[in-house]
């Protein structure tokens, strides 16, 4: 079985060009591919040909020679082809034929391997993110097909196959809040983690795990309502903490501020160093973070759920989880594709609090500047290498238990 995931809005985008409230030519890595680089080297025009290539920088990277536009540093890092129109200068003179291919695809995204296609939309891109998200409540996010594979499956296609089969299952069941459905995610692939260490894992151990998973999400939702399930204020606290820590790399945000963030009471319990950290500071932090999230509920209304949970449904996809696990991971990409929505929750939290209203527009806002951040580097796979903790999944499974 082969999966093809289309999303909805992807047939409809087209760029708005100078009507944008953000470009896509400020901050970035855009790379010359070598077509791109032949046809500008080409270039009949001299003083045309001259301006292109003296604006392309260039390294070796593992004996191979890349390049990319050179960012003018002096110029809010803009790309020296961005118009003051905000348009793209290349363009404009010579057609959209001319422009590097990243240019030419962005914000569209496509990725696939021997289980799974995926056709979306990087919701970096502020008019992306606004017909993704904000479109009516009905239509679903992605458009799903199925196709037959003839190829022979290893062990690992078909343990990936299954369990995307039942992560797409658990993420189906609305009746269930989001965050029950992210803990027993999180319990799963800790439970998984757990069994492969002690070599006891295989086909039929997984398949006990998920015999019962609708009791098991029954069981965890009753549990979450009467309090009888709660995060640990110890390790919950150290997770938000890395989060925070991870929302400190941002540098496209708002700038240095994150939003305002650590201008306020939040960022001071947890603005220490982690190795320093301890069992009472991580308290302090929960505690903290909990005041943000509870006087926050009145104003965080029904109304913005929906936009909520699809920007789960489509990060989770944009992020490969579950069709395509960094490295064979299964939790690294389950915490690559969460932590854009922890973070945008934590920040809608701040900014409700902080606030006298909170609309639509602050939400995309607050998104598509959260993936022009981490969407385009490595941000988060760093901040896994240096806290591998991160990894032990069943460590803090219940931390997810705290994102409404």
């Amino acid at each position: 079985m082969a999966i093809h995931l289309t999303l909805t809005a992807l047939p409809h985008f087209s760029c708005i060009g100078s009507d944008c409230p953000d470009d896509c030519c400020t901050n970035w890595r855009i790379p010359v591919d070598a077509g791109t680089w032949q046809r500008w080297q080409a270039m009949s025009d001299p003083t045309l040909r001259s301006r292109l290539l003296e604006n392309v920088a260039t390294e070796v990277s593992n004996g191979a020679t890349v390049r990319f536009l050179a960012m003018q540093e002096d110029n809010h890092n803009h790309c020296p082809h961005l118009s003051t129109t905000g348009l793209c200068e290349i363009q404009q003179l010579l057609g959209a034929d001319a422009i590097p291919q990243t240019c030419q695809i962005y914000p569209r995204q496509h990725w696939s391997n021997n289980l799974a296609e995926v056709k979306t939309l990087s919701l970096s891109c502020p008019e992306a993110a606004r017909m993704a998200l904000f479109s009516p409540a009905s239509a679903a996010s992605f458009e799903r097909t199925e196709t037959r594979d003839t190829t022979p499956a290893s062990a690992e296609k078909k343990f990936t196959l299954e369990f995307g089969l039942h992560a797409e299952a658990v993420l189906i069941v609305k009746k269930y809040p989001v965050n029950v459905r992210l803990f027993y995610l999180a319990w799963l692939l800790g439970r998984i983690r757990e069994l492969s260490l002690m070599g006891q894992f295989g086909p039929a151990e997984f398949r006990a795990l998920i015999k019962d998973y609708r009791n098991r999400l029954y069981d965890i939702n009753l549990s979450a309502k009467h309090v009888k399930l709660t995060a640990h204020p110890v390790t919950a606290g150290s997770m938000w903490h890395s989060v925070y820590g991870l929302m400190r790399s941002l540098t496209g945000l708002t700038g240095p501020k994150l939003a305002g963030l650590d201008d306020s009471a939040l960022a001071a319990p947890m603005n220490f160093p982690h190795v320093q950290g301890t069992t009472d500071q991580f308290v302090h932090v929960y505690e903290t973070v909990n005041r943000y999230r509870l006087a926050a509920r009145s104003k965080l209304t029904d109304e913005f759920r929906p936009f909520l949970d699809r920007y789960l449904e489509i990060s989770l996809q944009n992020h490969g989880f579950p069709w395509s696990p960094l490295g064979g991971n299964h939790i690294a990409t389950f915490l690559c594709s969460t932590m854009p929505y922890v973070i945008v929750q934590l920040l809608s939290w701040h900014l409700i609090r902080d606030r006298d209203t909170f609309s639509a527009e602050d939400l995309h806002w607050l998104i598509y500047k959260t993936e022009r951040s981490l969407g385009h580097n490595n941000s988060m796979i760093l901040r896994f290498a240096e806290t591998p903790h991160m990894l032990q999944i069943e460590r803090y499974a219940s931390f997810f238990l705290e994102i409404a």
